[in-house]
């Protein structure tokens, strides 16, 4: 189960780059120009115009039939509270706090929290609040508390809530993340018992003809779930998957069967968009991360067979020397494509150290991917299991550190499973799902 879509076997190493939805290019700064009004400034963004004869482009001032867009200058007041001036017009991507006397120009306001060195935390933000410099009086979150324990930085505290304005939102009422119910073929694995076992596991489905999970993913609020960039590509032509193709499967066990289905639980979601890291690339094997918004929230109190998994709380513990659990629809034999199974499998399998000394993989690892494995083999993740969670257990609580990325073959002595570290990303998954509610430990 590794790097793989279930049509993967066919093209293994086809990989593509994504493009975001178009809406994506103005939330960056930049704009939808015309191919023909293009001229050499144009700094093109990775972002999908939806229009084959526009591309987005970030200095629009430049182009020709665009209005020039002012830029709004660094004001001391808005530093000194650990924040940064953008146009009004742009308070959409301040996933915090803004205060417009804190800006120079009518049209400029102050983004608390946004500051370079207080990127928002998961941690802080699954408490409902924003991470922002610490200063003595802390003024603007005069109405909420204060935590020095949720950020990062030493340098910046967690405003929760009670901050006015705020745009983060609050975490679910009587909502819990990482709890799984009931105790404890992914190749070598088992089957998942009980049944949603782990509310977290979810299938992505998309309308090629196949009935089943072309790959897993982990939902982690009530809007979001996480998977593998290469996930929303198609393998074979290597462009991005329209989200209109794609249907999140919830509370599922079996893929090809509704026999065990719960009623009015378990069912398939519509794909609202989807954000792919920015960096990801189609030539390479990094920042292989992407989140997919439903269309319609999730309502996590209701049933427990819905439920997020933890996020990280920072990136301090690089869970070497863990058993990490991942679990998938993927295929049970790597030399025989369709031995895919109905039910949900799941295997346990060693965290290595972050250098993954002792293997040779055929690409360079890097900080942002975690090793997993056996060295003699025989346990791990393979082809359709994409996407999908290497979760483990601290305490009862099981947290999210890995998303089933890529490999050598599967199960295959001295080669371990390959997954994108989480915890290089909460910053970016928090940035990018502001408008989702995330269940509190």
């Amino acid at each position: 189960m590794k790097f793989l879509t279930i049509l993967s076997l066919v093209a293994a190493l086809a990989v593509a780059r994504v493009y975001s939805q178009s809406q994506q290019c103005e939330r960056r700064g930049g704009a939808c120009v015309v191919q023909r009004a293009v001229q050499r400034s144009c700094r093109k963004l990775p972002y999908d115009c939806g229009n084959q004869t526009a591309v987005c482009c970030r200095n629009t001032k430049k182009y020709r039939g665009s209005r020039q867009r002012r830029k709004c200058k660094r004001s001391p007041k808005c530093l000194k509270e650990g924040g940064t001036c953008l146009q009004r017009t742009d308070v959409s991507t301040c996933a915090t706090v803004t205060v417009d006397k804190l800006c120079r120009g009518k049209s400029c306001t102050c983004c608390l929290g946004d500051n370079r060195k207080c990127g928002s935390s998961a941690s802080c933000t699954q408490q409902g609040g924003f991470c922002t410099k610490k200063t003595k009086r802390n003024k603007y979150c005069s109405l909420g508390t204060v935590d020095e324990t949720l950020c990062s930085s030493k340098k910046c505290v967690c405003c929760l809530v009670g901050s006015p304005g705020t745009q983060v939102p609050a975490p679910t009422t009587n909502c819990t993340c990482g709890r799984a119910n009931g105790d404890q073929r992914i190749v070598g694995g088992q089957d998942v018992s009980p049944q949603n076992k782990y509310p977290w596991m979810v299938g992505l489905k998309t309308s090629d003809g196949f009935n089943g999970y072309s790959c897993g993913a982990t939902l982690i609020s009530n809007r979001y779930a996480l998977t593998a960039a290469h996930c929303l590509y198609d393998p074979l032509s290597g462009k991005p998957v329209k989200a209109k193709q794609l249907q999140v499967g919830l509370a599922d066990h079996q893929q090809l069967s509704t026999t065990d289905d719960i009623t009015g639980v378990t069912r398939l979601v519509k794909v609202d968009s989807y954000i792919v890291h920015p960096e990801y690339s189609i030539r390479g094997y990094g920042e292989d991360i992407a989140l997919v918004k439903l269309r319609e929230p999730v309502d996590l109190t209701a049933n427990k067979e819905i439920k997020p998994a933890c996020l990280p709380k920072d990136d301090s513990n690089t869970y070497q020397g863990y058993d990490g659990i991942v679990a998938g629809w993927g295929v049970q034999d790597y030399y025989d494509g369709s031995s895919y199974p109905d039910g949900l499998m799941e295997v346990s399998v060693p965290i290595l150290d972050p250098k993954c000394n002792g293997y040779n993989p055929s690409f360079k690892i890097t900080k942002k991917m975690l090793c997993a494995g056996y060295k003699k083999g025989g346990k791990d993740a393979c082809s359709g299991d994409s996407g999908g969670p290497l979760v483990v257990n601290e305490n009862g609580i099981y947290t999210l550190v890995g998303v089933v990325s890529l490999g050598e073959g599967c199960a295959q002595p001295n080669t371990p499973g390959i997954y994108t570290r989480v915890s290089k990303y909460l910053d970016w998954i928090a940035q990018n799902t502001n408008d989702a509610s995330y269940c509190s430990l």
